[in-house]
């Protein structure tokens, strides 16, 4: 089921409302993935995404690990009052007024960020923070200050081009042998 006009724009309000919180608390964060792709692409949230992600930066020092960033970020995310949930290894379920979302990594070392989920890539910091609070069409949010630079990193140069059978590395993962994930990537083919 598709979002509603009115169910977008709550989980925008209230996802941004706990990104400007956690900004005053330290830790600089922004939306990611959909709805950054869908605000920067489209002017709204892709249609068929019914979900929020958002992408906390996490300073680690030599030799940490990103579920160690996790880890500490959880317990921070904990002592603002906020409910996690999940066990994955580069994010969680974070609840704010009742609305969850996922909240993934980037960890910070020197002035290197290394994004973390589908696809781990590397950037300079002065490319993604400091984060700007914006409205979008009438979504409010919280962007990147290259919002472009982003979305290359985790989705290749085509981002810009919809792909509506977008067939990732975790995919295959998951069911690459599937009928189901073999239909989406032949008709994703075909779009090529």
């Amino acid at each position: 089921r598709y979002w509603s006009a009115v169910e977008k724009a709550e989980a925008m309000a209230i996802s941004t409302e706990a990104l400007l919180r956690w900004q005053a608390a330290g830790i600089p964060c922004f939306h990611t993935f959909g709805p950054l792709l869908g605000l920067v692409r489209e002017g709204d949230l892709l249609a068929h995404d019914d979900d929020i992600e958002a992408v906390a930066v996490v300073p680690v020092a030599a030799g940490d690990t990103p579920e160690q960033a996790v880890a500490g970020l959880e317990r921070q995310l904990r002592e603002l009052g906020h409910a996690t949930a999940g066990d994955y290894r580069f994010h969680r379920h974070v609840q704010h007024r009742g609305f969850w979302f996922d909240l993934f990594v980037a960890t910070l070392q020197g002035e290197e960020l290394t994004f973390w989920g589908t696809k781990i890539w590397r950037t300079a910091r002065s490319r993604v923070v400091p984060t700007r609070e914006a409205t979008v069409g009438e979504l409010p949010c919280v962007l990147p200050c290259e919002p472009e630079h982003v979305l290359e990193g985790s989705y290749g140069s085509s981002w810009r081009s919809p792909r509506p059978f977008h067939y990732t590395a975790i995919h295959r993962a998951l069911g690459g042998g599937s009928h189901a994930a073999s239909s989406i990537k032949a008709m994703e083919a075909e779009q090529d």
